[in-house]
């Protein structure tokens, strides 16, 4: 017998936040030692702007590759993630 616990929505989310958070730590950046601050230290005027533009960009599914909910919910959670802290 197999026991599904369904968590409401915001704990979901929540959940999905603390995952990618975790994720984000723990994953080495190709260029310096830490991705955020390698990005802030690149920044331009220009840059700057572009990335404010993408404040609530979200990422969408592609008919043709499969992809979880879930994971494409990450995917943005992560994105988001990173543009807060680039722009802090």
């Amino acid at each position: 017998m197999s026991i599904s616990f369904h968590l409401s929505k915001s704990l979901k989310m929540r959940a999905m936040a603390e995952c990618s958070e975790r994720s984000i730590h723990h994953c080495a950046s190709r260029l310096g030692s830490d991705f955020i601050a390698t990005a802030r230290g690149l920044l331009t005027d220009v840059i700057r702007s572009d990335l404010k533009n993408l404040k609530g960009f979200r990422l969408e599914a592609h008919p043709s590759i499969l992809l979880e909910a879930e994971r494409l919910d990450r995917l943005n959670t992560i994105v988001q993630f990173q543009l807060d802290k680039i722009l802090a």
